[in-house]
């Protein structure tokens, strides 16, 4: 057999069991993150799996200190093939992940080290733990003795991971009771910053990390406080519980603002109202919170600075001056585009801001491929130019499916957190300087998709960026769907203040003898069908149901007939008050139960449609990205399961572990507000309950998501009901500039 030699500068990122014997185990490690491209390599190795890295356990490359066993966590180095054996060697610096003393750690590192060198990094690093001595090491690009080891230790375990966690939970678990579950949300939002935010000012975890007010007062007493200082006397204290007054009032309705008329409501209704008297919320009001120039009423001073930035962007002062490309210049595609198209792409590569708007089905995706390609053809751009962003993963990953150009979520763009808008150090100038460090590359265009879903934080960052280095952006959505989560009506307001704007009306998705684009617009002109016109149509079904069980006993049959699509549901858990059988949590354990035939045991099963609740760029999944379960594997008390799937136009395959199954969960049934960004050939739309909850948007939203085929289950009165039922415009600072205007 020939001699291989292949060096490896990647992250572990599975084992596939074939065999064992004793306690070696054979198989394929798959290297991924290559310099080069990924390839596999059989390979004889002891180690356990943690975390998409490989751990090398006991004295498989021999002991670093004499009678003591290590758990090295690194990157394979080279392996050589000789006689049917394959040898592994490590760089010279690795990771220690267990030393159990200091002197450990420069016996270790006089192996790599000269004496001169340990004796220097002795004196550096001897009054600080080994933990942080690590993380040092890793963070640290200027090491007096090694720059390749920091790199080494930046690639394996990247920031903050499990070193950076142990690290930082170390310095907080006693203030926090040792809960590691908090602890992740404090280190995610704070990283390194976590010990000294919890010391100075932990009141601000009850907006960042939705903390109660006791709790953080408990974290306030565990430090230590001189005599006669009372550490909840702390102004940070009361400025904070206003704070929180304020957005979880504004929080109830997605609202950006308070009119002055609701004030003593929102003092009232809040828990926190006993911490002071309406007088001082008054006085504290006017300190912190900025009334705005129209007069409306209280708005937290950051939402009126985003609303400030989003105005400056989308209605100028200042009248831009337009490019001069005609219809004669612009590049056209095969097929013929009517004259809102066309209006829709010079509007684009003409203005600095331009809106296009449409119906589900209408072609929004397929003319911002146009209008990319044309800025590309006329202006010279290049695909790192153009910054394409969605507001969730799998919206995202559809866009680069469509356009052909690599899209992120805003969030990843621009390296957000949640929870950064409510930070006391959360400052526009602040944030200007964040979004230069983020992305030193500065593009010459911005084109945004599913619009409605933008929040006053996510469009007032891409608003900030945009004026502060003269980047022309492009924003694309539909207004009838569903409002953001977060607070803001965004894509409803700018409608109202921009002049540039284009709404398609034609659609293109369904089959010209589709009943489902006439439905959507019944539906948005506050109507819906008799059953005599449903049953007219070819792709819309009408089953009429009034009770919960009369539904699981359609789902029953439709199942059993291999009939039932994906079903949305207007509610995801069950309430207390309700059996909640119309639920996206008993939907999914009623259909898998139908399915399998027997009450299921476990969480997943082979054939269950699942779907990935997180981004994760290592497997490239995207938070809504949905996959087939093709193999199962039990490991001990617990189980990991295969997951088929597609990125983009790849199929691809994932293991999913057992510490990872929280990252899946069950799709045969999901939410409305899940589904949106996304389209299915076929869908079940199940609404039992006439109650406000259900209105027009959300039931335009849900029928919008079907291409080829639409069931609806319920009572033809409450469908009636939910399309006449308007959603009640937010209160916002734009909407109040809107209506001035």
């Amino acid at each position: 057999m020939t001699t291989e030699l292949i060096c490896l500068n990647g992250r572990f990122e599975s084992f596939t069991h074939n065999y064992e014997e004793s306690n070696w185990k054979r198989g394929t490690v798959k290297i991924n993150d290559c310099v080069g491209l990924p390839f596999k390599v059989e390979s004889i190795l002891q180690f356990q799996r943690k975390r998409n890295q490989l751990a090398f356990t006991g004295t498989t490359f021999g002991q670093l200190v004499k009678n003591k066993e290590y758990t090295l966590i690194g990157t394979l180095q080279e392996f050589e093939t000789k006689n049917g054996r394959i040898s592994y060697s490590l760089d010279a610096h690795q990771i220690i992940t267990k030393v159990l003393t200091k002197t450990d750690l420069w016996d270790i590192l006089q192996n790599t080290c000269s004496k001169e060198q340990v004796d220097e990094v002795r004196e550096h690093y001897s009054k600080q733990s080994v933990l942080r001595t690590i993380y040092d090491w890793m963070t640290n690009d200027g090491l007096p003795f090694s720059k390749g080891l920091a790199i080494t230790l930046k690639h394996t375990f990247g920031n903050p991971d499990a070193l950076a966690f142990e690290l930082y939970y170390n310095e907080i678990k006693e203030h926090i009771k040792e809960d590691k579950k908090l602890a992740k949300k404090i280190i995610h939002q704070y990283g390194e910053k976590s010990k000294d935010q919890l010391a100075y000012n932990p009141w601000e975890l009850m907006s960042t990390c939705r903390l109660s007010l006791a709790s953080c007062d408990q974290i306030a007493c565990s430090y230590e406080h001189p005599e006669n200082v009372d550490p909840l006397d702390n102004p940070l204290r009361q400025q904070a519980i206003l704070k929180v007054m304020i957005l979880e009032y504004l929080d109830k309705d997605g609202s950006t603002i308070i009119p002055y008329k609701l004030l003593p409501q929102a003092y009232a209704l809040s828990p926190y109202s006993k911490e002071m008297d309406y007088e001082t919320f008054l006085e504290k009001m006017k300190e912190l919170y900025t009334i705005r120039q129209t007069k409306a009423g209280y708005q937290p001073t950051v939402y009126a600075e985003l609303e400030n930035e989003i105005m400056q962007l989308v209605a100028p002062v200042n009248e831009e001056k337009p490019l001069s490309y005609t219809e004669e210049d612009i590049i056209l595609p095969s097929f013929t585009l009517n004259k809102e198209q066309k209006t829709a792409v010079l509007k684009a590569i003409n203005h600095f801001f331009t809106l296009l708007t449409g119906g589900p089905g209408t072609g929004k995706t397929t003319i911002t491929k146009i209008i990319l390609d044309n800025l590309q053809h006329l202006r010279g751009f290049e695909e790192e130019d153009i910054l394409l962003l969605a507001p969730t993963g799998k919206a995202a990953e559809r866009l680069t499916e469509v356009t052909g150009f690599p899209a992120q979520t805003i969030h990843s763009a621009f390296d957000l957190k949640p929870g950064t808008l409510f930070q006391d150090s959360f400052t526009l100038k602040g944030l200007k300087k964040s979004l230069l460090d983020t992305r030193p590359l500065i593009p010459k265009q911005i084109v945004v998709d599913e619009c409605s879903m933008l929040d006053i934080f996510t469009a007032g960052v891409i608003a900030t960026y945009a004026n502060e280095f003269d980047i022309p952006v492009l924003m694309i959505g539909d207004s009838d769907q569903l409002p953001s989560i977060g607070n803001g009506q965004i894509l409803k307001d700018i409608e109202g203040l921009t002049k540039y704007k284009t709404h398609l009306i034609q659609i293109m998705r369904q089959g010209k003898d589709s009943g489902i684009p006439e439905l959507a617009q019944m539906i948005h002109n506050g109507m819906f069908p008799d059953e005599a016109w449903i049953k007219e149509q070819k792709d819309i079904f009408f089953i009429p149901c009034n009770n919960e069980d009369t539904l699981e006993y359609i789902l029953k049959a439709g199942l059993k007939n291999k009939e039932i699509p994906t079903v949305l549901s207007p509610y995801v858990n069950p309430q207390p008050t309700t059996k909640g059988k119309d639920t996206v949590f008993y939907l999914n354990k009623l259909l898998q139960h139908i399915r399998l035939g027997f009450e299921p045991t476990d969480l997943f099963y082979e054939e269950d449609p699942v779907i990935f609740t997180q981004n994760n760029p290592c497997r490239k999944t995207a938070n809504g990205t949905r996959g087939i379960v093709t193999e199962k594997e039990m490991k001990d008390d617990s189980f990991s399961v295969t997951v088929a799937y597609k990125s983009g136009n790849e199929d691809k395959e994932t293991i999913v572990q057992p510490d990872e199954l929280n990252e899946i969960t069950l799709a045969y049934a999901m939410s409305i507000h899940k589904s949106q960004g996304s389209e299915y050939k076929s869908v079940t739309l199940p609404i039992l309950r006439n109650t406000e909850f259900v209105n027009r948007n959300l039931l335009y939203t849900a029928i919008t998501r079907a291409k080829e085929k639409l069931i609806l289950i319920g009572n033809i009165t409450t469908f009636k009901d939910a399309a006449a039922r308007q959603m009640r415009l937010r209160k916002t600072g734009l909407n109040q500039e809107r209506k001035e205007k």
